[in-house]
């Protein structure tokens, strides 16, 4: 059980709590996207092949994976969400920048796995606060609210690079310094305007263990785990969208 925030004055008809944090994943995805956006291109242009592309990528997102269920269960042990926020947003928001200055992949990958542990220290906590900061009536209301803002900021990121890239065509560089306005943002954010949702600790779990979850989440995760077998990044998705691209201006 949460101990919810006091109730105040809703924006949109949103709890504060909820509107701020969904203000904060949506300029925080604007940065991630403006910079995933052309970093299969940008990585190829400094002599990476396509394979170090995929491995990249597939470094970068396996550990936020990863790191989501372990960050999960530490603030729920202690009762804590936004310090977890604040370090994960942090971190996207501090290093996104330093892509800027990178001259090999091997550095590209270190600042990229880096920042998706951010991605994956953030990402459970932040939908725990949520779930904290609404009543049971609105939780469906607000983590639609959070999703939508999240997508909003996918869909503005890459329309900032390609703007940028009309005005400074193949400066891929320009782009990663310009994402640093919208995730530092995103941090001022998430540590000004968003409250923690405080849990009672009777309901802080003391141990956790297989036998706590029921046979259906597991037969979630397999249904979803063959899906993700299957799946190809997005990465190569872009490489090849430029090929077919660089084919028809010839």
């Amino acid at each position: 059980m949460y101990i919810n925030l006091k109730k105040g004055k809703k924006i949109f008809g949103i709890e504060r709590n909820i509107f701020f944090t969904g203000i904060t994943s949506f300029l925080t995805d604007t940065t991630t996207k403006m910079i995933y956006a052309i970093m299969p291109l940008f990585l190829m242009s400094i002599g990476a092949s396509k394979t170090e592309v995929s491995l990249i990528e597939g470094i970068a997102e396996s550990t936020a994976s990863v790191l989501k269920a372990l960050s999960g269960w530490w603030s729920d042990k202690i009762g804590k969400n936004k310090p977890f926020m604040v370090i994960g947003y942090g971190f996207t928001a501090i290093l996104s920048p330093l892509f800027s200055i990178v001259t090999s992949p091997l550095q590209v990958l270190v600042i990229r796995f880096s920042e998706r542990v951010g991605k994956g220290i953030r990402t459970a906590p932040r939908d725990s606060l949520v779930a904290g900061s609404s009543s049971d009536s609105e939780k469906g209301k607000s983590f639609g609210f959070h999703k939508a803002m999240d997508n909003s900021g996918a869909v503005l990121g890459p329309l900032i690079t390609f703007i940028i890239l009309s005005i400074f065509p193949g400066d891929y560089r320009k782009v990663f310094i310009f994402s640093i306005l919208p995730g530092v943002l995103g941090l001022f954010t998430i540590i000004f305007f968003v409250k923690e949702a405080k849990k009672s600790k009777e309901t802080l779990p003391k141990k956790i263990t297989f036998k706590d979850f029921h046979v259906k989440y597991y037969i979630f995760l397999g249904i979803a785990f063959i899906f993700a077998l299957g799946n190809s990044t997005d990465a190569l998705l872009l490489v090849k969208a430029n090929v077919f691209s660089n084919a028809n201006n010839t």
